[in-house]
């Protein structure tokens, strides 16, 4: 009830939480987050999965996600990269968080960071591409870039696309049937 009056539709996106509800869950609280398994987070099943499938988020959660990903004991042939042509929002997203690495994603030793900002991401799905290359992943990774437009998405009230839009583009590439890891998180909760 309290969650739902205080963030249901009043934020488009989960870094906007903290601007309605500024303080963190009292510890009885965080006791049923706990129960209803809310706050560990949820490691997949070790095995081998057609693909993983990295939705798109603000660059740090982007990160955050591909981290905790490339940590799992599983094995998959693709990387599904869902994003969309989100704007960037340059409070969250710009320099400073595209060219500092966070400590669980390192950039590759031989990554470039530019000393000159030109042709900087503007969207999300271009922003995921740059994380993409500079971070190490697998050699034989094959990484396919989904791009959703910013068409009307699938709730009819805005032109943000929404997870539920990312994954239809992601099925309308009719993918090998089979099991496929999708990677998010809650606020704080991979």
């Amino acid at each position: 009830g309290k969650i739902q009056q205080q963030w249901f539709r009043k934020v488009s996106r989960q870094y906007e939480i903290s601007h309605v509800m500024p303080e963190l869950p009292d510890k009885k609280d965080l006791s049923i987050f706990k129960k209803l398994h809310l706050i560990d987070a949820v490691t997949p099943p070790v095995g081998e999965y057609e693909g993983a499938l990295l939705l798109g988020a603000t660059t740090n959660a982007v990160r955050r996600r591909l981290a905790f990903l490339l940590k799992q004991k599983v094995k998959f042939k693709k990387l599904y990269v869902l994003g969309s042509h989100r704007i960037l929002n340059p409070a969250h997203e710009g320099p400073d968080t595209f060219f500092k690495p966070i400590s669980e994603l390192p950039f590759k030793s031989d990554y470039k960071i530019p000393t000159t900002y030109e042709n900087l991401p503007k969207t999300e799905a271009e922003m995921m591409r740059l994380v993409c290359e500079q971070v190490l992943l697998p050699k034989d990774l094959e990484i396919i870039f989904i791009d959703t437009s910013l068409n009307q998405n699938s709730d009819s009230k805005t032109l943000q696309p929404n997870t539920t839009d990312t994954l239809r583009d992601f099925s309308n590439l009719n993918p090998i049937p089979g099991k496929y890891l999708l990677v998010s998180n809650q606020p704080f909760v991979a």
